[in-house]
């Protein structure tokens, strides 16, 4: 997954000295606590931490042959074997081709590859972090502002980037406003990315039905392992030969997301993770001093009355459910949500644990 960029700041407790000794699931053991982590490592561990079939999977092929990159070896059977799987998620047959690229270019590369396929150079991001690339313009949603941008840089606009991220009330984008967004797409010959790697696979796919050009998914398809993903069709994709190729795969990260799709198949934890979700959405709203609750299956942003005014209040009950072996962590620009990103096979037990420990917290905050 590229750079997690929803999580602003980290509370105190979190930066702790007494290291996890020992993690599986939901739950991270140190010498003398243990803690529900709800945040799946940073929305990487989509299974949790320590999960047994990849691991079995994982020393097999240790066992068999060193862990080995794909200069060396052809790695293209662990690939073809992703592959299809990753597209049976996928809404359509629209989409019939993956790239693999490495966590940290997944974003740039699906970039690169927009200005390969139509000749344009600009790109505007929907709220994204801001960064030094000058071609990147970003923008609220705000369909005059957009129109003005997109006016000033008439026929110069390659890609549009939206994202199913918290950060900023990203993840809350009117459907409607991003349905516009795809006509005016397609009207101008101009790809809409999804970037979903802070989200992953089962929780944040908010846009799918949209149908975006590309979509980006992150390690968390790996269960944490480094891959990540540029999705799309074959008549956009094969602009990846422009593209310098990748250095870093390895068959260890392919044999984890084959793992990892395996289980979410098997144990129907897309189904799990929207009724979960929920379930936790339905026990919060109702929760004092909660204004908003931004849900998409397991991938929660929690906004409270306090939070622009106090978002200091925010960073308190983040420390405190940390003292209660909860961990959550504050998102947003100023630290006035909190973001709660459970694994998918996360069952009621863990849930009704949070939140009877969160009530309690919300009661004397």
């Amino acid at each position: 997954m590229s750079k997690v960029k929803f999580f602003s700041t980290l509370p105190k407790r979190f930066q702790r000295t007494n290291y996890p000794k020992y993690a599986y699931g939901s739950w991270i053991y140190t010498n003398n606590k243990q803690y529900l982590d709800f945040t799946s490592g940073l929305g990487n561990f989509l299974l949790g931490h320590n999960n047994k079939y990849i691991n079995i999977n994982i020393i097999n092929h240790l066992n068999t042959c060193k862990n080995y990159p794909h200069e060396i070896f052809n790695i293209n059977s662990y690939s073809s074997l992703l592959t299809p799987q990753i597209l049976s998620f996928l809404p359509n047959n629209k989409y019939d081709s993956i790239k693999y690229v490495s966590c940290d270019n997944v974003l740039n590369k699906a970039i690169e590859l927009s200005k390969h396929f139509n000749g344009k150079n600009k790109v505007i991001h929907f709220i994204g972090e801001k960064n030094a690339n000058k071609d990147i313009i970003y923008c609220q949603e705000n369909m005059d502002q957009f129109n003005k941008i997109l006016e000033k840089n008439q026929n110069n606009v390659s890609c549009i980037i939206i994202e199913s991220n918290i950060e900023n009330d990203v993840f809350s984008l009117n459907q409607q406003f991003v349905l516009e967004l795809k006509k005016i797409c397609k009207d101008n010959n101009i790809l809409l990315i999804s970037n979903e790697t802070t989200s992953g696979l089962g929780r944040g796919d908010k846009y799918r039905n949209v149908e975006p050009d590309i979509i980006l998914f992150g390690q968390s398809i790996s269960n944490g392992y480094p891959l990540s993903s540029i999705i799309s069709n074959k008549n956009i994709t094969k602009y990846f030969n422009n593209i310098s190729p990748e250095k870093s795969l390895t068959s260890l990260s392919f044999i984890a997301a084959n793992s990892t799709l395996d289980i979410i198949n098997k144990e129907n934890l897309i189904y799990n993770s929207k009724n979960m979700g929920h379930y936790l959405k339905k026990e919060l709203i109702n929760i004092p001093y909660t204004k908003k609750i931004n849900q998409n299956e397991l991938f929660i942003g929690i906004e409270y009355f306090f939070s622009k005014d106090n978002p200091s209040k925010v960073i308190d009950l983040v420390n405190k459910l940390d003292d209660n072996g909860i961990i959550v962590l504050p998102s947003g620009k100023n630290s006035e949500f909190i973001s709660i990103l459970p694994p998918l096979n996360t069952n009621y037990k863990e849930c009704d644990i949070f939140l009877e420990k969160y009530c309690e917290i919300m009661k004397n905050i």
